[in-house]
């Protein structure tokens, strides 16, 4: 699954809804970690410390960022998704 297709699912429509609908950080990563989601903290390659639904993917693997840049790190925290290759 490549990002576009993602981006048509109910996981990403259900993930941005969280994202603009529960503004505190750590209510949104319980709801999601609640609702199966693995929530990691990520490397943010593209030094982007908005929040813009970032999503990138390697290999068979998508990144959602929900989060801001954590203050003075170069992280921020992401929903991992792995898929099956087909």
């Amino acid at each position: 699954m490549n990002i576009a297709e993602f981006k048509k699912t109910n996981d990403y429509r259900d993930i941005c809804y969280f994202i603009k609908h529960v503004p505190y950080v750590n209510t949104r990563i319980g709801i999601l970690r609640e609702l199966g989601y693995t929530v990691i903290p990520k490397k943010i390659i593209n030094n982007k410390k908005e929040l813009k639904t970032n999503v990138t993917s390697y290999k068979s693997i998508i990144y959602v960022q929900v989060t801001n840049q954590i203050e003075r790190k170069d992280y921020a925290w992401f929903i991992k998704i792995q898929f099956e290759n087909k």
